[in-house]
């Protein structure tokens, strides 16, 4: 039978090989004087320091000078028996900071009272928190934009149809001719307002198509030139190799002309932009080391600048909507380069330091086969429009647009017949059936969408006609798969009422 001391000398072996062998840093600390009487190999590793220099330090060395007090009056509160957690900042050797969840348990070393602590690095989970919040905070705040440019759009909507009801009324010199002028001006430009925040909300119907990034970049560089300025120098470095995706043009060069111009804004001195496509792989150790990066293969743009650059706590809002540090910004841009890249299921990452430049990472994922969609046709002003005897089914919620697309297509000679909502919409559809020759439905309305009822109305009759019109289109990917079967299109609200008229008729004569 073992003796007592040979019991005590086993137990405190396995202490020891438990205290050496754990991967988490581990200390044992002096309750009364806080010096280190005990450090686990891990410590030493993950603080850079050696054993002899830990031993010699207490607990306050370790934490930066302004959390000393908080940890002395926490120390002070401990009851000597009681298990502590918590999370703290720790200082390695060479001074970097990083932080910790600590546990505490009240242990005996050499008859003293002392302390055991076993330090887990928290750092990485703060980090993918952080972002996790970051994206939350970014989606409530775009669900929010879409349905404010929801209900925003059907207002300018109206705005922008009577206005044009009343240019048509009045007579050419009429003294009210420039007022009405300035309100459609101003319609517009409230409605590219919405527009942006549709795409920060990635809630827009893309207009998608196959194309290769480094020709889209060329054809378009003679506007960058004329945006940036002669002070700035612009150098492109194109890929030799063909970078192929599927995305809506317009949408692209949208995000092209934000980053440079926000490029250009930070050199006001002048300096260099430089403008970069190539192909990018990132595999498993690529996301493991960039958790914002994901697998695959992507067609990259990178758009460096040699500007002012920026601090971490603005880099890290830059994306947020109305954030901006420009006096008179609306702090949109990189929220709409930050929605765009995001609805085309892309990758956006930004670098910066003070007076370090910026450097913004754009990937596109390569595209696997073609997607083509139908595309809007282009404006119509001046074109004469044609009108037609058929009948048509009009389906929107608010009732003065309804009013208004009525008024204009019952002025072109069709028949009218309009619903309040997709349910209405349906059944009227199904009472009719064989008489409506095209519906034009709203995709957002109350008790039934603009999608269900359109697919209600196609179980009774496969060969319908359908023009959707949206100012915000939570069930876009629906609309994109409707629209790429051909006969079908779409109307961004707020339209011109002539766009309206002419796309009913392409849409009525299978023309695209």
């Amino acid at each position: 039978m073992p003796s007592v001391e040979s019991a005590l000398r086993e137990s405190e072996e396995r202490y020891r090989l438990l205290f050496e062998a754990t991967p988490l840093p581990m200390f044992v600390f002096d309750a009364q004087t806080l010096r280190y009487l005990a450090v686990n190999d891990a410590a030493l590793q993950k603080y850079g320091y050696s054993r002899e220099e830990l031993l010699a330090m207490t607990v306050l060395d370790i934490r930066p000078p302004e959390d000393v007090p908080r940890l002395k009056e926490i120390l002070a509160s401990i009851e000597p028996e009681n298990i502590n957690k918590g999370c703290w900042r720790h200082l390695k050797k060479d001074g970097t900071t990083f932080e910790v969840e600590i546990t505490t348990h009240a242990v005996e070393l050499d008859g003293r009272p002392a302390r055991l602590v076993v330090a887990s690095d928290i750092t990485e989970r703060r980090r993918v928190e952080e972002q996790l919040r970051q994206s939350q905070k970014m989606e409530a705040t775009g669900l929010l934009a879409g349905g404010v440019a929801h209900d925003f759009n059907n207002l300018l909507g109206v705005v922008l149809g009577s206005g044009e009801l009343a240019r048509r009324a009045a007579r050419s010199g009429h003294p009210v001719e420039p007022y009405l002028a300035e309100i459609d001006a101003a319609a517009r430009r409230a409605a590219d307002l919405t527009r942006k925040l549709l795409a920060f909300s990635r809630k827009q119907v893309l207009e998608v198509r196959t194309l290769d990034v480094g020709e889209m970049v060329d054809d378009f560089l003679m506007l960058l030139r004329r945006v940036i300025g002669e002070d700035v120098d612009l150098v492109v470095k194109r890929s030799p190799e063909a970078l192929i995706v599927s995305a809506d043009a317009s949408q692209l060069e949208q995000v092209l002309l934000n980053l440079c111009t926000n490029a250009r804004q930070s050199m006001p001195g002048g300096g260099r932009i430089t403008l970069e496509t190539r192909l990018a792989r990132f595999d498993a150790a690529d996301v493991q080391r960039e958790p914002w990066a994901a697998v695959g293969d992507w067609a990259e743009v990178r758009i460096v600048d040699t500007g002012e650059g920026m601090d971490e706590a603005t880099r890290a809002r830059v994306f947020e909507p109305f954030f901006t540090t420009k006096q008179d910004g609306t702090g949109l841009g990189l929220a709409l380069v930050h929605g765009i890249v995001h609805q085309h299921h892309g990758l956006v990452h930004l670098e910066s330091r003070p007076s370090g430049g910026t450097t913004v990472h754009v990937y596109l994922p390569i595209a696997v086969e073609a997607v083509d969609a139908v595309r809007d046709a282009a404006p119509s002003n001046g074109v004469p429009i044609c009108g037609g005897r058929e009948t048509l089914l009009v389906a929107e919620d608010e009732p003065p647009l309804r009013g208004l697309l009525a008024l204009t297509l019952s002025e072109l000679g069709y028949h009218v017949i309009t619903a309040s909502d997709g349910e209405e919409a349906a059944r009227t559809f199904a009472e009719r059936r064989g008489r409506i020759s095209l519906a034009i439905l709203d995709v957002v309305m109350p008790l039934l969408g603009g999608v269900q009822a359109y697919e209600r109305m196609r179980a009774l009759d496969p060969a319908l006609k359908v023009i959707f019109i949206t100012g915000y289109a939570p069930q876009h990917a629906q609309v994109s798969r409707i629209l790429e079967n051909g006969g079908h299109a779409l109307l961004h609200k707020p339209f011109a009422l002539n766009d309206l008229g002419h796309k009913v008729r392409e849409t009525l004569d299978g023309r695209p």
